[in-house]
């Protein structure tokens, strides 16, 4: 009976993020120019996997349109290309992405947490599919980077410690 009841909830779970698309409500910070400048190493990772952290962005702006590409491939071009346009900022899912490989899109949002010229704590959440994809990196100017003051002092109003975070240092090369 405990297990049913345990499939049950996950089940509804489930449900309840397909149909309501139900990304963490996350505040962003403002005045955040200084994120779309260039390469950002990811150096932590809240989900953990190889492909988030292994993994840098590239941003920018250009005309107004926020700029990130990722998924970085051996060649180091982008695999992921997004871009958040004015027209789209009181949408849900702001950016429109694109898979390079096989021109599908999805839609994204990106919300920059906290940020300097140096770090940038990110909450991503996707919707490749049907099912949302979602994880909280924390991008740095350097590879090897430790967790930042400013990104360990956000963390406990998201309900997140430090120890919630798996480094790139073990995994990546």
């Amino acid at each position: 009976i405990i297990l049913i009841t345990i499939s049950g909830i996950l089940t509804l779970r489930s449900i309840h993020c397909i149909t309501n698309g139900d990304c963490d409500e996350v505040t962003a910070q403002e005045n955040i120019d200084q994120f779309f400048s260039g390469t950002w190493y990811v150096t932590h990772s809240k989900g953990g996997g190889p492909a988030s952290l292994c993994d840098q962005f590239e941003t920018g702006l250009q005309d107004g349109t926020k700029l990130i590409k990722y998924g970085v491939k051996d060649d180091g071009t982008y695999g992921i290309h997004c871009e958040g346009k004015a027209s789209n900022k009181g949408n849900p899912y702001p950016y429109d992405c694109e898979v390079q490989l096989n021109q599908r899109n999805f839609p994204a949002r990106f919300t920059v947490v906290s940020t300097d010229s140096n770090y940038a704590l990110v909450y991503k959440c996707t919707k490749p599919g049907s099912f949302l994809t979602d994880d909280y990196l924390v991008l740095n100017k350097q590879k090897d980077a430790e967790i930042p003051g400013g990104v360990e002092s956000k963390l406990p109003s998201l309900g997140l410690d430090e120890s919630s975070f798996t480094s790139s240092k073990a995994d990546c090369t």
